[in-house]
Order: structure tokens, then sequence, then C-alpha cells
């Protein structure tokens, strides 16, 4: 038998005591907190404005600190030109300074620099750069300036934040802002400057009260007990039937019992159980709670609910297993260790199997035209059964030949005689499990029409079946309703 408890708080009563309240007089105004009755904002100390927040006073442009210029950073700051270092002049591409070239066994004056054996730096020159466009030579005039084109060799340029003024953008130089506080008022924004309040304690009525409170908690403890601990679990979700719901006991003072039902009580239990273990197996699990828990309040009731759970075991067997189940409570909760996966209705012998494996393809085929020509029978759409979908996923079908499949399927769920749709699914007629199928197929819904059984009895037919192994067979088909989609397909597909 195990048995379980927990404490739960449910809440707390609150009260004044009584000959406690106590009327006083108070001013209807207070000192504002904000301010401390100064009246004055106490960002701005009342004078409107603050630093600026971003030059912190200074007026100048954090960027290039009032300057109005910063460094060039295509010279680093030299004013010289980044290609030829100032000087104004490269080496000739052609002579590569020598200022001579060689022309066979003799040594010529370079062409294109005129023997100088350098050029006008095309970086600093514009004006060289257009002389020279047919030749370094053509032009004495041509030189470079060794500045830098961006700075003009000055090494600073305009400042982009303050545009060449110094000054901060933010509060054009005047290094002062507005205060966002009082929003240049310089006055208190609780008060608006007055220094008072409405008294926060009296709400400006001028008087107040005083009290004292009580304060007590309340406690629920709850436990269970159950003498088959593998219905545990189960017991949570049953609907129990009431024994007993009332308050049982109840204190007026600490040490004096106001009421004390433990005998009415018992003979519920009594009467109910025949015993009453259920009612000193509670009585035990409170004491242990109450000791365990080490509240401090006083217990002033204590409630009792005992409830008892019907349980009806069912015991049953299949394919020469045994197998149990437990219904729990009113509302039927049914707990068990295990159930069947599959069934085993018929067992082919060697031979059935080697033939049953030889026409695998065709079964699995037949199996989807069967359904298609059952569905029909029922004056339905063969897009709307559920047993054909499982199928086709389950044959792993490509989506272009699966539609393809579809379309051949339409001839079998229109009106086609037994005779000839009998010949498509001749494969089939090697296992009973193929009545089993068409059986499970027909009472998807409940309901069988009369086209649904006469074709029925035409599949029967083939096997010489006596009506109750026929009858046998119907209670097998609906056992395997039971199964999942994947267990239900590989029932009948597997070799």
């Amino acid at each position: 038998m195990d048995t379980t408890w927990q404490t739960e708080n449910i809440g707390k009563n609150r009260g004044l005591l009584n000959g406690t309240i106590e009327n006083h007089e108070c001013d209807p105004q207070e000192d504002c907190p904000e301010c401390r009755g100064d009246g004055r904002c106490v960002k701005c100390d009342g004078h409107g404005d603050v630093d600026c927040h971003v030059c912190h006073g200074s007026g100048r442009c954090r960027d290039c600190n009032g300057r109005g210029k910063e460094r060039c950073d295509e010279c680093g700051g030299n004013g010289r030109c980044r290609v030829c270092g100032g000087s104004g002049k490269v080496l000739c591409s052609k002579c590569h300074g020598e200022g001579e070239v060689w022309n066979g066994n003799q040594r010529w004056k370079c062409s294109k620099c005129g023997g100088a054996g350098y050029a006008p730096c095309p970086e600093c020159s514009s004006f060289g750069m257009k002389t020279l466009r047919f030749g370094f030579g053509t032009s004495a005039n041509a030189k470079g300036s060794g500045k830098c084109k961006k700075c003009e060799g000055t090494g600073e340029l305009v400042c982009k934040t303050c545009h060449g003024t110094g000054d901060c953008q933010s509060c054009g130089g005047s290094g002062r802002e507005t205060c966002s506080h009082c929003h240049g008022s310089g006055n208190c924004p609780k008060c608006n400057g007055t220094g008072k309040i409405t008294c926060r304690r009296c709400e400006g009525s001028g008087w107040y009260q005083t009290f004292n409170v009580y304060e007590a908690k309340s406690y629920v403890k709850k436990w269970h007990y159950i003498s088959a601990e593998h219905l545990e679990e189960g017991m949570d979700m049953a609907d129990k039937r009431p024994v007993y719901k009332d308050i049982y006991k109840k204190w007026k003072y600490r040490d004096t019992v106001d009421f004390d039902r433990y005998e009415d009580v018992r003979k519920k239990t009594d009467a109910d159980f025949g015993t009453s273990e259920s009612f000193n197996k509670f009585e035990k699990a409170y004491v242990q709670a109450s000791d365990a828990s080490k509240t401090t309040d006083t217990p002033y009731s204590k409630s009792l609910k005992i409830g008892k759970v019907p349980v009806t075991k069912v015991d049953f067997m299949l394919n020469n297993n045994n197998y149990s189940l437990y219904i729990l409570g009113d509302n039927s909760v049914v707990m068990c260790d295990n159930l069947p996966k599959t069934i085993e209705m018929y067992k082919p012998s060697f031979f059935q199997k080697m033939k049953l494996l030889l026409t695998k393809k065709k079964r699995h085929l037949s199996y989807i035209k069967l359904a298609a020509y059952i569905f029909q029978c029922d004056g339905k759409d063969m897009s709307e059964s559920h047993v054909l979908n499982v199928f086709y996923n389950a044959l792993n079908i490509k989506p272009e030949k699966k539609d393809l499949l579809k379309e051949q399927l339409k001839k079998y769920n229109s009106d086609m005689p037994y005779e000839t749709f009998r010949k498509e699914i001749k494969s089939l007629f090697s296992s009973k499990k193929t009545l089993t199928f068409a059986w499970q197929c027909m009472s998807v819904d409940k309901k069988i029409s009369q086209q649904e059984n006469d074709l029925f009895g035409k599949i029967a037919a083939e096997y010489k079946l006596g009506s109750d192994e026929i009858e046998s067979m119907k209670k097998f088909a609906a056992k395997y309703s039971m199964l999942s989609d994947d267990s239900l397909v590989n029932e009948y597909m597997r070799s």
C-alpha cells in the first residue's frame, strides 16, 4: 500500500482588530519629495538650461575641437603627393630613370623622357598630363607640383561635422541646451515650482487613521493511498464515487475541540468499504502531514473528502497470448500493460509464402484496385477514400506514376461487372486475408450497403467457407481497425 501527502497554502485571511482604530489630524499638503520643497528643477537647478550633452559645455565641434579643419586623410596631413612623395617627379616607365635605352648594340637617348630619366608626376600635375599626352618629352613646362591634390598641399580639409565653423552643431557654439526635465521653465515638474504636493497619507482630507491588523494563513492537506501501485497513474484521471465530503473536526481554541465527527465518518466508511482501514490510513496520513509541515498557525478545522474508484479487470486471449486491461472509475479510464500490435489470423504454408512472394507487386496493386471497386459500391468517389491514400504512401510511388495510377483506377471506380473485375485481382485469392481486407474497407463508415454485401458474398464464395468461419473473420477485421495506418498497411503488404 502506497500513501502520499502534500501541504498547500490556499490563502490568507486579513482584517482589522477591534479597538485599535485611531484618528489623527494632518496637514493637507506636504513638501514635494522631488525638489524637497525648494520648487526648482533638480536637473538644471532652476536655470532652465544645462551643459550641451554633445560638447559638454565647451561649445566647440567635438571632431575638430573648434579649429574648423581636420587632417587630410589622403596625405596624412603632410601636404605631399602620395605618389611622388612631394618631388613632383616619377621615374620614366621606358628607361627606368637611365635616360637612355638600348637599340641593338647602341644606346639611344630615351624618346619618352628626352633623356631626363624622369617624368612629371601624373597624380599631382594635371597640366603635365594634358601636355604629355603623346610623350613626356614634348614640353619643357610640364612638371608635377608635388602637392597632395586633395588638400592642395595644406595638409588639412574643412571639417565635415561643423563645415569649417568650429562650433558644436548641437548647441550652435553656446555650450548650453534646454533642460529636458523642466523644458526650460526652471521649475520642478512634479510640484510646478510650488514646493508642495497633496499629502499622500491623508490624500488632502486633513486627517488619517491608524489601526492594527491580523493575518491568518489557511492550509489544505491532500493525500491519497492506493493498494494497486501499477494503477496509480490512471487513478488521477478516473472519476471517483464520493463516500464522505465535509468538515469532521473543528477547534474553538488551540486546546478545545468544538465538535468531532470521527465516529460518524468511520461508520460511513465502514458501511461503504466494509472496513475502517481506509479511514485509519487517512488519519495516519493527516497526522504525518501536520507534523512535517511545521506550520505555526492554529488549525481551526479539518475537512475530509473520501472517494473510491471502482476497478474492473478484463482478461482475454488473442493468438494464444494472454492479455489484461483495467477499467477505472465511472468515466471508464482504460489501463493495460500491453496490447497486440499485429493480429495473425492466417498462417500460410511454405509453398503459399513462396507464391505470395512472387506475386507481391501484383498483390499490392490489386489491393488498391479492390479498394477502389468497393468504394464505388458505396456510391462514393475514390478520392474520398482514406484507405487508398494510406496504400498510395506505402507503395512509395513517384508523383507522376501516382497520377497515372489514379487515372487507371477510375475505370475500377465505375460500375464494372464483377466477372470482369475478378480477372484484375486474381492474385489476391491466394490468401484469405483478402476477405479481411474487403470487410474492413466496407465497414469503415459502419454502414454496409446491399451492393457491398453482394460483393462480399461473391468474394467469400471463392473460398467455400462456413458461416461460422466467415463471422469469425469479420470480427478479426474489426480488430484490424484498432491498428495504426503503418501497422495496418504492413499487415497486408508484407510478403
